[in-house]
Parts: C-alpha cells; sequence; structure tokens
C-alpha cells in the first residue's frame, strides 16, 4: 500500500486525476463490480498501460478515493469541532458532514467497498478506521469531561455503537428502505446521537 504523502503526489499528476474522477464517478454510479478498468481507461481516454503505470488494480483506485473523501471529511471535522459554539452545534454538523460525504455514493459502491476481499485492503481500511475512531473517542472524552455528553455513558460505548452502525451501512435489507445512502446515514446519525424520543420530549430527560 502506498503512504498518504504518495497518494498526495501521485493526485497532482494530471492523468492520474482523469483516471481517479473518472474511475470516481463510474463506481458511484454503477458499483465497482460492474466497471471494468477497460471501460475506466476509455471514459478518462487514457491507454491501459497509463493505467497499469500508476494502479494495481481497481481496488487500488478505490483505495485513492476512499483516502481523498477520508482526507476531505477530516479537514472538515477538525475545523468545526474547533470552532468555539455549543456542543450539540458540533454534532448536528458532524451529521450533515456524514450525509454529505455519502451523497452521490450509490448503494451498490456501498455495497461493493464493504465486501472487498482483498488482504492488503482490508488492512489499510481497518487502520484507517481505527485512526479516525481515536480521533472520535478523544473528543468524545473531553466533551464528556466538560458535561456536554451524558456522564452515565461511555465514550467507547458512543465509538462502538457509532463502528457498529457504519459496518451494518452496507446492509441490503437496510438499503433497501432508503432512497440513497445519504439518507441512511443521516438516520443512523440521529440515531445513534438522539434515540428515538422526539427531540423535545428526550432534552426534558437530560
Amino acid at each position: 500500500m502506498k503512504s498518504q504523502s504518495e497518494k498526495i503526489r501521485m493526485e497532482q499528476n494530471p492523468k492520474v486525476v482523469k483516471i481517479i474522477e473518472t474511475s470516481r464517478g463510474l463506481f458511484m454510479r454503477y458499483g465497482i463490480r460492474r466497471v471494468s478498468i477497460e471501460e475506466i481507461c476509455r471514459e478518462a481516454g487514457v491507454s491501459k498501460m497509463t493505467f497499469y503505470k500508476y494502479f494495481k488494480n481497481k481496488i487500488d483506485v478505490v483505495e485513492h478515493i476512499v483516502e481523498s473523501l477520508a482526507r476531505d471529511g477530516l479537514d472538515r471535522y477538525t475545523r468545526f469541532m474547533s470552532e468555539d459554539i455549543p456542543y450539540e452545534d458540533k454534532i448536528r454538523k458532524l451529521i450533515q458532514l456524514k450525509a454529505e460525504i455519502t451523497e452521490g455514493i450509490s448503494s451498490e459502491f456501498l455495497k461493493d467497498l464493504m465486501s472487498i476481499d482483498d488482504p492488503d485492503f482490508i488492512e489499510w481500511y481497518h487502520r484507517l478506521a481505527r485512526q479516525r475512531m481515536e480521533l472520535f473517542l478523544n473528543h468524545f472524552k473531553e466533551a464528556k469531561e466538560n458535561g456536554d455528553i451524558r456522564m452515565d455513558i461511555k465514550p467507547e460505548f458512543i465509538l462502538y455503537m457509532m463502528n457498529k452502525l457504519m459496518q451494518i451501512s452496507g446492509d441490503d435489507e437496510l438499503l433497501r428502505l432508503y432512497e440513497s445512502p445519504k439518507d441512511m446515514t443521516e438516520d443512523l446519525m440521529n440515531f445513534l446521537f438522539y434515540g428515538i424520543l422526539a427531540r423535545k420530549r428526550a432534552e426534558t430527560h437530560v
């Protein structure tokens, strides 16, 4: 697997940018499995030789796409978490961010992403997820110390549930309930942070 710095350098190459942008559009629309390397090359206007100069296979391209989404999401998350605003507003922004990141992502892409069986990719993806989760955990601990979240709930439990909810986001039965993964993600995040009680009633029981 390439390092993050290597990926950033690659993404400054116009041909690489074209391949990634084309792949992203095709993957988001049709999923990963249904799109061939030949189709990517044809749509991007590059040869297969050029493709293989920069990427080993489709999964290698997927890694760049996921890395880019994660990098953008982390930058935005870090910015609003450092703002001098009420913690509840930060949670609202977190929910909005999760929804915006998944906007345009098809259920086909999400299902294919969760079913990738490449060992290197799985190890890389889990490592990326752990890094993000550690950051969330530290923020939840800080919020608990500041009295912004309930004292009777462990920050580790919140993190665990967030992780589990994201794991089921590729479930076929769940995806069929929604028109888009964006709508599903909003419900998952709202359920995690606000529960099922109506907001006014929930606030009276804090």
